[in-house]
Parts: structure tokens; sequence; C-alpha cells
């Protein structure tokens, strides 16, 4: 999804993201379960976001510009 975002070519992007203070990327789930991605750790592990808009006590909302995900994710545009 991000690479498709990317080559776009749309110049922002919000995310939501769960809070993870224990910074675990592994978590196991049973099939069909709702998985709790927090972007800004593997394998996402996207930059410090723009913007926060703060949305739940468990999730925010994030926007980045494409420079910023295209650096993280390395993707050319063409």
């Amino acid at each position: 999804m991000l690479r498709q975002f990317v080559k776009s070519g749309t110049p922002y992007i919000l995310l939501s993201s769960h809070k993870n203070p224990e910074r675990r990327s592994d978590v196991d789930i049973e099939s069909g379960d709702f998985c709790e991605i927090d972007v800004f750790i593997a394998p996402f592990s996207l930059p410090p976001a723009i913007l926060c808009l703060e949305d739940r006590w468990d999730e925010d909302l994030y926007l980045w510009s494409r420079e910023p995900i295209e650096e993280a994710i390395g993707v050319c545009e063409t």
C-alpha cells in the first residue's frame, strides 16, 4: 500500500497507528482477529509524521508528505 501511495504522486497520506509502548512487532493473532499495527516500528519503521491528530486512547492519526515515506520504504517514483 505504501509503495502504491508513493507511485501515485499523491502529496500526502493520513494513516492510523496504534500506540505500542512495548515496541513489539511480532504479536501472533488468531485468524479473523484484529491486529493493532504501529507504523513506527518494523516492518514499516516510518519516520516522524508532520502532524498527529489524537483519535482514541490507543490509536492516533498521522499525516506524512510523500517524500519521507518514499525515503523510508526505498521506492522510486518511476
